[in-house]
């Protein structure tokens, strides 16, 4: 991290050619950082060794060279030489934007900087690190059960345990970390005047709102890539994106989907609107009946026969209703019933079994009991033939 923030740093202070000396020294600091975070990280290679030997898991005349995991070493050695270093401040590399027919330059401290970022990975790895699924418990269960306590299993626990807060993270972290690389890469355009140049990339946002339009694949086209550099950086976004909306629709349906108990709440909450409604519907055909009736003992001159067919067509549909819900209702009852029924099928599968294990008991002792009066009977056919005991 004290890495990062002098490289940020000393490429604000290099682009801009404030002062090359504080370049100097940030990126100095930056060089000795970086070599005692490769010299930590080989010490924690050869301690993780160290622990497996300890556990009898490897041979003792193992080394990190003859054990494999010199490959690591040297992956993570190179990630961590890739930053810009004080002997490239000043040096320069041309080039030609054909899309606004002008001439730019880039900093060879520029690829650097954009590589640099890689080395946030040794960030989510500390997480991770920290995390109970990397710790020696962890190491031990994941040992009993014969799998491999790596990063990938702890990035997939804490994904299930915590979807929404990783998602979450991964989207800002990739918005965030690619928004200062296509910064990097479109702000050498940036120094002709926005008359001939127009997508202020100085302003660190617009590169952020790039990103962001891109990785969530709606593409406005207010901010885009203009030079080589920067449409390889989006290049790596638009396939990254694809991956991080993928992981937001699994984390958004795993946080929809109910759990066993919200199901059966669910399903009760249901079962009671509609009782609530088959009362209403019973209700309102009793109510239309009686007004029928009413109606039809009237005399023959105060009947209403336009009252009594709208009353009658009310009943009937109110009958329909009725039926349509009871059928509904039967239809949880008939679900409910059917998980009552598994439950009491396991309940008598479970008394069986124990009945079996109290039934062999029984036979168990049984048979020890004869044993007992065989040899009893054994001891005394021995004692009158003079024998000392029972012969083996």
């Amino acid at each position: 991290l004290v890495g990062l923030i002098c490289a940020i740093c000393g490429y604000e202070l290099e682009f801009d050619g404030l002062d090359n000396l504080k370049v100097y020294g940030l990126l100095g600091l930056m060089l000795i950082t970086s070599i005692l975070a490769i010299i930590f990280n080989y010490l924690m290679h050869v301690e993780n060794l160290n622990l497996q030997k300890s556990k009898n898991k490897l041979s003792e005349n193992l080394t990190v060279l003859s054990s494999g995991e010199i490959r690591s070493v040297i992956i993570q050695t190179i990630f961590l030489l890739l930053q810009p270093y004080p002997f490239f401040v000043g040096l320069k590399v041309a080039a030609f934007n054909e899309y606004y027919h002008v001439d730019f330059y880039y900093h060879v401290n520029d690829f650097l900087y954009i590589l640099m970022l890689i080395r946030l990975f040794f960030f989510v790895r500390l997480i991770l690190n920290l995390s109970p699924y990397r710790s020696p418990r962890a190491q031990r269960l994941c040992s009993l059960y014969g799998t491999d306590n790596s990063y990938v299993y702890a990035v997939k626990c804490v994904m299930r345990d915590y979807p929404s807060t990783v998602t979450l993270f991964i989207l800002l972290f990739s918005i965030f970390y690619f928004g200062y690389a296509l910064r990097i890469a479109e702000r050498p355009l940036n120094r002709y005047p926005p008359e001939i140049v127009p997508m202020d990339y100085n302003f660190y946002f617009n590169g952020v709102w790039c990103v962001l339009i891109t990785l969530c694949t709606v593409g406005y086209g207010d901010y885009y890539a203009r030079t080589d550099l920067g449409r390889s950086v989006i290049f790596v976004v638009c396939l990254w994106g694809v991956y991080v909306v993928s992981l937001v629709v699994v984390a958004l349906n795993n946080f929809l989907t109910m759990t066993k108990g919200e199901e059966q709440a669910k399903l009760c909450h249901e079962r009671l609107d509609l009782r609530g409604q088959l009362r209403d519907e019973a209700a309102s055909a009793i109510r239309n009946a009686i007004l029928l009736n009413i109606n039809n003992n009237r005399n023959d001159e105060s009947q209403d026969s336009d009252l009594n067919n709208e009353l009658a067509h009310e009943i009937d549909q109110n009958l329909i209703n009725v039926k349509t819900l009871n059928k509904k209702i039967e239809s949880y009852t008939i679900e409910n019933q059917l998980s009552k029924d598994i439950f009491a099928n396991s309940q008598i599968i479970r008394t069986e079994l124990k009945e079996l294990d109290k039934g062999q008991n029984d036979r168990l002792a049984m048979i020890e009991k004869r044993q007992q009066n065989i040899e009893a009977a054994l001891q005394q056919i021995c004692e009158k033939l003079g024998l000392p005991g029972i012969p083996k």
